[in-house]
């Protein structure tokens, strides 16, 4: 059995300003994409899926690029990958961009709770009780 050091608890200001800066960073994200629309395409999610479709279509992965380029947008990927990509198909473009975008932020949170379970930290509940559930 491991011997974990005790739990340091989270300073008030990283509890109230962590909240605000993450506040203004995503306001700023979404800024940047209604000024630029163009940034939104998320062209990886759609390589994938061009590489899932083509092998339902049971058409060469390597052949073309996503734009019909030989030479342009080319799935370099595993076979692998586009199998595990094949439910992707039967979704629109706004829907895997939907998707992409909260199964982003579900990793980002699953890696910054990491990282603070890593370093010893413990979350604290409103009344500033370190919690016992996590």
């Amino acid at each position: 059995m491991q011997d974990h050091p005790p739990a340091r608890a989270i300073s008030r200001s990283v509890r109230v300003l962590g909240p605000v800066v993450l506040l203004v960073a995503l306001a700023l994200y979404l800024a940047a994409y209604l000024r630029w629309p163009s940034l939104a395409s998320q062209v990886d999610l759609l390589v994938y899926r061009f590489g899932a479709m083509r092998v339902w279509d049971g058409q060469d992965l390597y052949s073309v690029g996503m734009t019909g380029n030989p030479h342009t947008m080319l799935f370099d990927y595993t076979p692998f990958a586009a199998l595990c990509f094949l439910p992707q198909i039967g979704l629109s473009q706004p829907a895997i961009h939907t998707l992409g975008f909260f199964v982003h932020m579900a990793c980002v949170g699953y890696g910054v709770r990491r990282m603070f379970s890593g370093a010893s930290h413990t979350p604290i509940d409103t009344k500033g009780r370190v919690r016992e559930d996590t």
